[in-house]
């Protein structure tokens, strides 16, 4: 590190700017003398550049570079502040979140509806917390519901398990097994998949991830069948899981352990490997002679 001069842009040497203090139009306006003028024209000549210069490509490269990273990174707020207002903001089911208050609109007289009274009349309509709200929603559509309300019942009957039908069967109960069975089989369009279901099941972030591989498994069904597309695309999806899990386990180990030059990370320690007697490299004794050995934590082997 000292002989390097590291932590330091400037290589341990003292930083001068070279322009001198004829950068300031104020000082100029003092007077210059001529080692000035000719320092201060050098410096304007130099700060010319060569045709090959910069030599990391054109300015307009750059700022479409910029701009990019910038839009994404706007986009990405933008989208993620109208996901949590939209679907994570408190309400009667959760504690946390931002409460989202409208003040009511103000009535003057002279308009048509003034006086305007509060639609609240109830205590109970106080700090509801949009709980009446989708209460109605509930009881409309029957959520939190397989069955709509309804109590369920197996339609199969007693005569769906093989040990009830080996008890006897009557000719009403035959009938009914007829027509159980007759009605297992799909017709040649089923299964229907209806993309309004699958969307009201999985929110936007998912159908966003989700798209390229439901891209593929739509191309796929044609040639191939809709089984084996569909276990194409979900064994795509579960191996390039698979792998950036791998990966990224491997880059942390490799590059992100602990070491004396950070605080954090995980410390891989290898243990000494067993040597018992009879064998050539007994007694093994342990490389570390001095108490800077212990602890060192990857410091001698480094190159700085």
């Amino acid at each position: 590190m000292a002989s390097k001069g590291a932590a330091s842009d400037t290589g341990g040497v003292k930083p001068m700017a070279i322009g001198g203090r004829m950068v300031r139009e104020r000082e100029r306006l003092f007077g210059m003398s001529d080692v000035e003028r000719a320092w201060r024209k050098q410096f304007l000549k130099d700060q010319i550049l060569a045709p090959h210069e910069p030599v990391h490509g054109g300015y307009r490269a750059y700022c479409t570079r910029f701009w990019i990273g910038k839009g994404l990174m706007t986009f990405s707020l933008l989208y993620a502040t109208f996901y949590y207002f939209k679907y994570n903001t408190n309400d009667w089911t959760r504690k946390g979140g931002w409460r989202v208050i409208k003040s009511r609109r103000a009535v003057v007289p002279g308009e048509a509806n003034y006086p305007a009274v509060s639609d609240r009349t109830k205590p109970s309509d106080y700090a509801a917390r949009g709980f009446k709200e989708q209460r109605k929603t509930m009881a409309s559509k029957g959520a939190a519901s397989d069955t709509g309300g309804v109590k369920p019942m197996a339609i199969g009957g007693r005569m769906v398990r093989e040990r009830e039908r080996l008890f006897g069967m009557s000719d009403v109960e035959r009938a009914w097994r007829k027509q159980f069975l007759k009605d297992q089989i799909l017709a040649p369009h089923e299964p229907v998949h209806v993309p309004q279901y699958h969307q009201e099941l999985t929110n936007p972030i998912r159908r966003f991830y989700q798209w390229p591989l439901n891209k593929l498994w739509e191309k796929l069904t044609p040639s191939i069948g809709g089984y084996r597309a569909y276990c194409t695309r979900f064994w795509i999806g579960k191996g390039l899981m698979t792998f950036s899990l791998l990966y990224a386990t491997f880059y942390y180990f490799k590059y992100n352990t602990n070491d004396w030059t950070r605080k954090g990370g995980w410390r891989v320690i290898k243990s000494r490997r067993a040597v018992v007697p009879g064998e050539a490299n007994y007694p093994a004794v342990s490389d570390r002679t001095k108490p800077s050995d212990y602890a060192a934590r990857g410091f001698k082997e480094s190159p700085i």
